[in-house]
């Protein structure tokens, strides 16, 4: 029979390598052995959540933490089931204990700011995404959701700043060109404003929303034959 550390570290290396099913037959034969042993349990937990089952990540990650309250690796995972959960202030809390620790990666803070943006804390949120931003500046995600929380902040100007490296890495994200398009008309930046619904409405031809939002751009700008043609398309 191997030993227990050599299968844990099976089971981890195949849950690296996304082959959970395999993972999970080693977790199970490790938990017979040792059930309350805080690295099966951990490797349980992330098992469950790669497979999208936070509801069932969050009870060995739990048992898991209890040992070693300040674990950087299992409170991690347990903030994000809690976030995939949308357990917000609980995320929030366990994510900032992480965050606390020496070298937190950039994730960590960008979960945090998700966490504190949907306890209804777009100041905080902006605090935590503006630093994931500086540990990894060249990640859109980090980037588009920064622009979320500024706008919720109600900083247009930054927020249109953050999405305009969002549109920079990536022109095919739509949902960038549109959150994009939100800032530039709170900022009374019209012209700015539609060739980034222009994109959108190319790449969702029937969408009525987006052709009307296009069309009262339009209209503020005075395009009104253009701006009539794209209501009726609506």
């Amino acid at each position: 029979m191997p030993r227990l550390e050599d299968q844990l570290n099976q089971a981890q290396m195949h849950l690296q390598r996304g082959d959970v099913a395999m993972a999970m037959g080693l977790i199970d034969a490790a938990l017979k052995r040792a059930p309350s042993n805080p690295q099966t349990l951990w490797l349980l937990g992330m098992a469950h959540l790669s497979s999208g089952n936070a509801a069932e990540a969050v009870a060995p990650l739990e048992r898991a933490l209890k040992p070693d309250p300040r674990n950087g690796a299992v409170l991690d995972g347990l903030g994000l089931a809690y976030l995939m959960l949308e357990r917000y202030a609980e995320a929030a809390d366990v994510l900032r204990r992480v965050t606390k620790l020496p070298h937190a990666p950039a994730i960590v803070f960008m979960r945090l700011g998700l966490a504190l943006l949907n306890t209804h804390d777009a100041e905080g949120a902006v605090r935590e995404l503006q630093h994931a931003a500086s540990l990894d500046p060249h990640d859109p995600v980090v980037h588009m959701n920064l622009g979320r929380a500024l706008a919720r902040a109600g900083d247009h100007g930054a927020a249109r700043e953050a999405f305009l490296k969002v549109v920079a890495r990536s022109p095919s994200d739509l949902d960038a060109r549109e959150a994009l398009y939100t800032s530039c008309m709170a900022l009374g930046r019209t012209g700015e404003a539609i060739p980034q619904m222009r994109h959108v409405a190319q790449a969702e031809p029937d969408n009525p929303a987006v052709l009307q939002a296009l069309a009262s751009a339009l209209f503020e700008t005075g395009q009104l034959e253009e701006s009539q043609r794209q209501i009726g398309r609506a």
